[in-house]
């Protein structure tokens, strides 16, 4: 099993995380248009006794997205078998930047949805957003 564990301070603008074989999350900011992995090394959970974990810290501001998803999101295939894929992911959130953290959540399902057409998921869609307030 992956895991992607996160800690936000917004009053002291941090995030923490440590990441278990699950896909980075994205730091998307608006002001700079640009995206950033939330990465670190560690194997999925339960694959050896021993394991040891990376924790990171990052700078959170006002405005900016965090997203924290499955890869069923970027893996969702259509009727020609192309996949979602990232950019994809990426550009409906830079899209949505400026709704709340519940649209864009919306918007990109939908849009996965749209894409995959009557296609069967192979995996599940599971998807976090995280918009960082003005406090």
């Amino acid at each position: 099993m992956t895991l992607f564990l996160c800690e936000n301070d917004v009053d002291d603008q941090w995030i923490r995380w440590v990441r278990a074989g699950h896909d980075p999350a994205l730091i998307y900011d608006p002001g700079t248009n640009s995206f950033e992995e939330l990465a670190g090394i560690g194997l999925p959970l339960g694959i050896f006794e021993d394991s040891r974990y990376q924790t990171l810290t990052h700078e959170i501001k006002p405005g900016q997205i965090i997203a924290i998803g499955t890869d069923g999101i970027w893996e969702t295939t259509n009727a020609n078998s192309h996949q979602f894929g990232k950019e994809r992911f990426k550009a409906v959130i830079q899209a949505n930047a400026s709704e709340s953290a519940a649209k864009i959540m919306a918007s990109v399902i939908d849009a996965v949805e749209g894409f995959a057409g009557k296609c069967e998921k192979s995996d599940d869609v599971t998807l976090v957003i995280i918009k960082v307030e003005v406090q």
